[in-house]
């Protein structure tokens, strides 16, 4: 079974309380690792994944993957930058930043994130 594409992740109908923004450059096969741990999440997410003007193939594989992908133009990258252009298009109420090289501990990490902000 291979990893699920977007629309296999989630049903079009469930609105998504959490999007995870991914900023990334030249990280093709670290950002191929972290759309499979995201996909594994207990809950949902949206993945929103701002490239920074990749050449290795970053690209392609976020416009496979990710819910939605911001393409900044190379030499522009400043983490906050990055962070702000993904919010922007970010349809979640609560927003997880990751780097693409991250990892993330377990298929439970972003709900216990997000039980957080239950009340």
């Amino acid at each position: 079974m291979g990893t699920p594409t977007p629309t296999e992740a989630r049903s079009v109908n469930t609105p998504l309380r959490v999007s995870v923004i991914v900023r990334t450059l030249d990280c093709e096969a670290d950002l191929r690792a972290q759309v499979v741990a995201l996909r594994r999440q207990s809950v949902p997410v949206e993945l929103v994944v701002v490239d920074s003007g990749s050449s290795d193939g970053t690209v392609e594989v976020a416009r496979e993957q990710a819910d939605v992908v911001v393409e900044l133009e190379p030499g522009t990258y400043r983490p906050g930058l990055a962070l702000n252009r993904g919010a922007a298009v970010a349809g979640g109420e609560l927003h997880v930043a990751l780097s693409s090289h991250c990892r993330l501990p377990d298929d439970a990490w972003i709900a216990r994130a997000e039980a957080h902000f239950a009340d």
